[in-house]
C-alpha cells in the first residue's frame, strides 16, 4: 500500500496483493516506522455497517469502508473508488486507487 497526503486529501494506491488481503481478511495496514515513537499506521478496514469514516487515534489512521462495496469495486474494471468524508473545518477527499502493473 502506498499513501500520499496533502491538504484535505488521503490517496491510497493498492497493489494487487493489498487488494487481495483486503478482499480476504477485511483489512490491509501499512506503518511507517519514525524514531522513539510507534510510528504512524494507515489502516483501511471493511465493515458490513453502511456507515464509512476516517478515524485518527494514538498514531493509526483508520479508514472504514463498506465491505460490500469495496468487494464490488475490487472485482470490477474501475481503477478507482473515491469518496468524501466529513470533517471540522473541511471534508477531507479520499481516494483508494488500484495499483496494479501495466498490461501490454
Amino acid at each position: 500500500m502506498k499513501v500520499r497526503i496533502s491538504e484535505h486529501n488521503l490517496r491510497y494506491r493498492l497493489s494487487e496483493e493489498d487488494l487481495n488481503v483486503l478482499a480476504v481478511s477485511g483489512q490491509v495496514r501499512l506503518v511507517l516506522a519514525l524514531p522513539n515513537t510507534t510510528g504512524i499506521t494507515f489502516e483501511i478496514l471493511l465493515s458490513s455497517d453502511e456507515q464509512q469514516g476516517l478515524h485518527f487515534a494514538g498514531g493509526v489512521f483508520q479508514l472504514v469502508l463498506s465491505d460490500v462495496k469495496i468487494k464490488e469495486w475490487i472485482s470490477a474494471e474501475e481503477n478507482g473508488y473515491y469518496l468524501t468524508i466529513a470533517a471540522d473545518e473541511k471534508p477531507v477527499s479520499i481516494a483508494i486507487e488500484k495499483d496494479l502493473p501495466c498490461k501490454h
